[in-house]
């Protein structure tokens, strides 16, 4: 019975280790997935960080298509510019 015992045991470690292999091979996978996520996303934010600037700076002309406007109609200003905050890209 001990013999039997000790031979069931031998089997239940190697399913264990057979399992502990496949969790890191699974492991292994998502940490690949989660790099290739974290590159995307830093792609996106540099390109949302690109589009905010140039929203700004086509605000900031807007402005100034307003003043020469306004110096040539002798009315008053009516744009006000809305500059956005770009992403932050911080790790955290």
């Amino acid at each position: 019975m001990a013999y039997l015992q000790t031979v069931l045991q031998g089997l239940r470690s190697l399913q264990i280790e057979e399992k502990a292999q496949e969790i890191q091979i699974r492991v292994g996978e998502l940490g690949r997935h989660i790099n290739t996520y974290e590159e995307l996303m830093q792609k996106l934010g540099n390109s949302l960080g690109t589009s905010v600037g140039h929203f700004n700076t086509a605000h900031k002309e807007l402005k100034k298509v307003d003043k020469d406007v306004v110096k040539i109609a002798g009315t008053t200003a009516t744009v006000e510019p809305i500059l956005l905050d770009k992403p932050s890209l911080d790790d955290d």
